[in-house]
């Protein structure tokens, strides 16, 4: 995570980059460790933000937009009997290939977004000269 702070505005940014693991199925109680991870990066963001500070939470978050993880984040649903720490809203979601989105922009639901994607780069080869 970084803090950013805008001069001319004098508003802070908070920006966390984050991947959760993909373990569906892989592991029997793939769910509650995803919910746990979800649980554990809500309470970690809203210990760092302040009240009045924008928020940007991206990454690789290997969920589906529907999954209870992913609507915990988003402040639509709870986990474990617990309600969301955050009021995010889903900017972007990235869909490869006819796939789920996994990929996400979060960011804090008072915020004003101007533009955002999802950027993949190709994987760059490394040429000798001889």
């Amino acid at each position: 995570w970084v803090r950013l702070h805008h001069l001319a505005s004098e508003r802070d940014l908070l920006v966390v980059s984050t991947q959760l693991l993909s373990l569906a199925g892989q592991v029997e109680n793939a769910e509650a460790l995803n919910a746990e991870m979800a649980k554990s990066l809500g309470d970690e963001v809203a210990a760092l933000a302040t009240t009045d500070e924008a928020i940007v939470v991206m990454g690789d978050m290997n969920q589906r937009q529907d999954s209870p993880a992913l609507q915990y984040l988003l402040g639509t649903g709870e986990l474990e009997g617990e309600s969301p720490r955050l009021d995010l809203d889903d900017v972007e979601g990235e869909n490869k290939q006819g796939q789920p989105s996994i990929d996400y922009i979060l960011v804090r639901a008072d915020a004003s977004v101007v533009g955002c994607s999802v950027v993949h780069t190709a994987p760059v080869r490394s040429i000798r000269s001889e």
